[in-house]
């Protein structure tokens, strides 16, 4: 039986679907998601879990989704963000973006940076999280950087490629955990969850417990690794 993982990575899905059944708009969805946000950093805690992993946002999501709903996306994110900083490090918990921040309004970047840099002392759990984030963006970006860093040598292994990556400094994740029902992992950590325990569970997002991070939990127990 393998011991509890040290990094979850979670697909935060059912948002939209949750809220259409509560006859209420997907923004209704989003906001009550963000409070899930919340309750999993308490249970990770107590479960000693040191890395958390959050796809808040794909890159498709950014890229296709109505103009209306990201505008709104990126206002809850930041007023979260803002609204919630002090609490986190005050917790103990060292806050980490990854993704194309380039293509957000400056608030948005200053804020992510401030809040990076006020936390970044912290050790009682990293939460990452991903916004305009695509697994195959972080592989291309990290071709990117490698060729740009001048290395010349005819052989690349995994650990001299693997350091170019977004999340380079914290380990591949153990167990990925999806909601919503769909079972795939949607162009999220392609290169770090090659060896990750799966977990799919039909609960939307936003009624994400502590019952079913113990299932997940459970699940990851039973793996042989």
């Amino acid at each position: 039986m393998n011991e509890k993982p040290k990094h979850v990575a979670i697909i935060m899905d059912g948002n939209g679907r949750w809220a259409k059944s509560h006859e209420k708009t997907r923004f209704y969805g989003h906001r009550n998601g963000a409070k899930a946000v919340r309750s999993v950093l308490e249970f990770s805690i107590r479960q000693e879990i040191s890395t958390v992993s959050l796809f808040a946002l794909s890159t498709e999501n950014f890229l296709y989704r109505s103009k209306d709903e990201v505008f709104r996306l990126l206002g809850l994110f930041n007023y979260m963000l803002r609204k919630e900083i002090a609490a986190l490090h005050k917790e103990g918990i060292r806050l980490k973006f990854v993704g194309d921040f380039t293509v957000f309004p400056e608030k948005i970047i200053t804020a992510a940076k401030n809040a990076e840099k006020l936390t970044s002392e912290n050790t009682r759990l990293t939460l990452i999280v991903a916004m305009n984030y695509s697994g195959r963006w972080d592989i291309t970006q990290a071709v990117e950087r490698y060729v740009l860093s001048g290395n010349d040598n005819s052989v690349v292994t995994e650990n001299d490629f693997s350091q170019y990556l977004s999340m380079s400094e914290f380990p591949d994740p153990d167990l990925l955990i999806r909601t919503g029902g769909d079972q795939r992992v949607s162009n999220f950590m392609l290169w770090q969850a090659a060896y990750t325990e799966l977990f799919f569970t039909p609960i939307l997002w936003p009624d994400f417990n502590d019952d079913v991070f113990t299932a997940a939990l459970n699940h990851y127990a039973l793996c042989q690794r």
